[in-house]
């Protein structure tokens, strides 16, 4: 998904950088060279978070390493950036649908 995001957003007025959430130094230095051009400041940031799970115990361990990792961009903006904040987007696959007939991947118990 994050790949194909990349490849439409990407243009001749659009910079896009990216790097592998699970790499804190990729993650800063991805950050700091966004930030390092005063004359087009970050706009907005987009991390894509998800992955299946093999059980509950799996899950919690995998979206406790996600919040650490994303704990790891906020950390790059506020402390490296002195602007105006660029907004962050959080995308997630198979979320819980809702309304019936979401797309999402709700877990019911009996």
């Amino acid at each position: 998904m994050a790949d194909q995001f990349v490849e439409r957003w990407r243009s001749p007025v659009r910079r896009v950088l990216t790097a592998d959430l699970g790499d804190e130094p990729a993650v800063l230095a991805a950050f700091a060279e966004t930030a390092g051009d005063p004359d087009h400041p970050p706009v907005g940031l987009v991390v894509f978070a998800g992955g299946a799970s093999s059980g509950l115990d799996d899950g919690l361990v995998a979206a406790r390493d996600r919040v650490w990792s994303i704990t790891t961009v906020v950390r790059a903006v506020v402390g490296t950036w002195h602007g105006r904040s660029p907004r962050l987007w959080l995308i997630t696959g198979g979320g819980l649908a809702v309304h019936d007939g979401e797309p999402g991947a709700p877990q019911r118990h009996p």
